[in-house]
This record gives C-alpha cells, structure tokens and sequence, in this order.
C-alpha cells in the first residue's frame, strides 16, 4: 500500500475562521484514503504524528519552543511538505498544490466566500460616545461576531447566522476557558449600544505557542494578538482608544510590556507606524514583519 499524502493543519482557537477552515479542509482531505489529514490545535494539542515531519514543519516547531522567525498567523496549511498560501488557504494554490501532486482539482469541494474587501457605508460619530467595555462572560459572543458577519471582505448580504453561528461558538468557548484562567485580556467598543471594534491580548508565552513570533519568553509580558474595528466606524481614534485602554488595564495587573507583530505600512491590518505613533518600537524585524514593543514602566 503506498503512502499517503500527508496534509497538515496548524490551528490557533482564536478566530470563527479557522473553525469554518477546518471544516472545509476536513471535508476535501478527511474522507479520501489518499490523503492522511492531520489537524493541530496549536493552545491545545501535542503536536504528534505517526508519519515523519517534513523539513518545513520540522522548523515550524522548533521555533515554536523557541522565539521563531516564521509566524503561523492564525492557521497554516501544510500540502506534501508545502504551505498552501493564504488564510483561510486559497482556492488558487490548493489548486496548485493538487496539480503539483497529479490530483484533479474540483472548486465544488472547497467553498469560499471573501471576495475582497466590501464597501459599507461610515457612521458618524461623535467620538466622545465610544464606549469601552472589559472582556467578561457575557459579552464574549461579540467579539466573535464582529469576525463574522462585520468581516470587511464578507458582504453583510452573505452573512448566514446558522453556518457561522457553531464557529463563533468555539472561539467564545476558548475565551471564556482562557478567561476564567486569566489568560487573555480584551476590550470591546460599542458606539450607541453597537459593536464597533475590539482589542484581545495573551501572555506571550501562551502567543508563541499558538503560533505568534515574540522578542522573548518573559513572564510579564503581553503580545496584542487582534485589534480589530469596523470599516463604518473607522477614523474616530478608535483603534489608539482601545490600544491605550489595553495598556492601562495591562499595567493594573502587573504586565511590564506589551508586544505586537506588526505587518508592513500600507497594510489594512496592525500596521507599523499605527503602533510607532503610540510608543511603540521595533525589538526585532522579521522579514516584512516587526515584532513592536512598549514598555509599561515608562
């Protein structure tokens, strides 16, 4: 019997996404014999396999018990060896990884819904009335729907609340587990009683494991792992609000300094000079990424 293909999935439980990915992965690789689909929730699982890992992967987990250079972000695909771009992984290069591997490719068994980014009509704010309130049990299924149905590359029209609903379920559940552990700090902001955005943090050793690069394993330390507002509700300061909420409620409780890996400028998402602006520096630089740190003391 020849060997199968083996096909690796590396997961953080911190976003709808990678709940939806994980389904539809299973769904192309779980039920063919050619294929040996292994799946690894990174905050969870043992990272065992019954087959060799391959030289790439072999890397990823040395770094994961190291600072590491290469970010997981969020969920990594692993064809043959190989990361499958993209997240979730990209119809265009599962199709290139199934090519490359003499296998047909068939776009009815992998379904994907972004289409770019989606264009919503601004609010208008008075940015005085934002409201902030700390992550607690009861309001923990927000943060979870704002990924969902206000996703800037998910049109509004597209949201269905039944297939999302069980993804947002399991990412509530892992924060609800982390926070009765003391494990993620968070804040959410609402404009007149309606989500507008969120900041979600965990002790960096926790962010290393789950994938995230870090400057070092230091005990006090956080690592901004997701901020996230709005299109609507974007250029009110809401994103400085929320860092800076983040940073007092941090050095309440005895943090020293909170970290970030931070993407190019240009970037829609966690952008350089967005972090430098607040305090921010560079502790180490990681190809097109920057790991950003400030320090609470100061």
């Amino acid at each position: 019997m020849s060997t199968p293909l083996i096909v690796r999935y590396f997961y953080t439980p911190i976003c709808p996404e990678n709940f939806a990915t994980l389904d539809k992965l299973q769904r192309l690789f779980g039920n063919d014999k050619i294929f040996c689909f292994e799946v690894f929730n990174l905050a969870q699982d043992e990272l065992q396999s019954e087959y060799s890992w391959f030289p790439a992967e072999e890397e990823i987990l040395r770094e994961r018990e190291e600072n590491g250079n290469r970010p997981l972000l969020y969920g990594t695909l692993f064809f043959a060896g190989k990361v499958v771009p993209g997240f979730p992984p990209s119809p265009k290069h599962l199709q290139q990884s199934f090519e490359e591997n003499g296998l047909t490719w068939d776009p009815e068994n992998y379904s994907f819904c972004y289409r770019g980014q989606v264009e919503r009509e601004d609010w208008k704010c008075d940015r005085e009335n934002f409201v902030l309130r700390k992550y607690d049990v009861d309001n923990l299924y927000s943060v979870s729907r704002l990924c969902t149905h206000h996703h800037p590359y998910l049109s509004p029209d597209s949201f269905d609340e039944n297939y999302w609903q069980p993804y947002e379920d399991k990412k509530s559940n892992f924060l609800k587990k982390s926070l009765s552990k003391g494990e993620v700090l968070g804040f959410l902001a609402y404009y007149q009683d309606e989500l507008a955005g969120f900041i979600e943090a965990f002790p960096v050793s926790l962010a290393r494991k789950m994938g995230f690069c870090i400057s070092n394993f230091s005990s006090t330390g956080l690592m901004i792992t997701c901020l996230s507002v709005r299109q609507e509700a974007t250029g009110y300061g809401l994103a400085s609000q929320l860092v800076k909420a983040l940073e007092e409620e941090s050095s309440e409780r005895g943090y020293k300094s909170i970290e970030v890996l931070a993407f190019p400028d240009g970037h829609n998402w966690q952008p350089v000079s967005f972090y430098t602006n607040l305090g921010y520096k560079e502790v180490r630089s990681l190809d097109s990424f920057k790991i950003l740190e400030k320090s609470l003391n100061d």
